[in-house]
């Protein structure tokens, strides 16, 4: 209150975002005498936390968690937010020029943010499917081929065993906060994330001059 009877009431930003969590990376190389050499690579992350403060309601975390709010416009995510998701590619190059990898992309299970009991995301008209969203294994194999130094060629198939994304719902217009279909979510799953067309193949050739 002023001197002159006014509430001063101006912006602040209050608002604030923490996260924590761990990256984990790894590589080996092992040579197999005359068969080649055998590599693998690890790439993985833990998500601890991912606090959300705005000033206004409860403080919420949105690890493990996705929705209307946590893969919305409030935080940065803009997709679920899995507490563990990683990649592990196995690699042999064989003296013939050959080389075959297998790739397995593993995304941790999350649920929906309307089932916490946190006020500020919980809802009160949790529908399926997406409530629970189990951990998806994807699994890529790929071969190359070296002729030369001017030719090299590949062909592979991702998501191998062709598995179908995770659905979620796009809720009722008449129940407020049931919509889980938000932010990067298109065609009732989010394709940022899982595979939305199943198996695919691809071919390839580099010539270099």
């Amino acid at each position: 209150m002023t001197s002159n009877g006014f509430v001063t009431d101006t912006p602040n930003n209050e608002g604030k975002v923490k996260t924590n969590g761990f990256d984990f990376n790894g590589s080996y190389s092992h040579r197999l005498g005359g068969i080649g050499s055998l590599s693998a690579n690890f790439n993985g992350t833990w998500l601890k936390h991912y606090k959300v403060d705005n000033g206004l309601t409860e403080p919420y975390d949105c690890a493990g968690f996705y929705g209307p709010t946590c893969s919305g416009a409030t935080v940065a995510s803009g997709a679920p937010m899995p507490k563990w998701r990683h990649k592990l590619r196995t690699t042999l190059n064989m003296p013939s020029g050959i080389g075959v990898s297998l790739q397995w992309r593993m995304v941790g299970k999350v649920k929906a943010e309307t089932l916490s009991d946190n006020e500020s995301i919980h809802g009160d008209n949790p529908l399926d499917p997406g409530l629970h969203i189990k951990a998806q294994h994807y699994f890529d194999l790929a071969t190359t081929y070296t002729f030369g130094e001017h030719y090299s060629f590949r062909l592979g198939v991702n998501n191998l065993l062709d598995n179908d994304p995770p659905m979620v719902t796009s809720g009722n217009a008449g129940l407020a906060g049931s919509n889980l279909c938000v932010g990067g979510c298109n065609g009732n799953t989010y394709p940022g994330v899982y595979d939305p067309l199943g198996r695919t193949i691809f071919i390839g050739a580099t010539v270099n001059f």
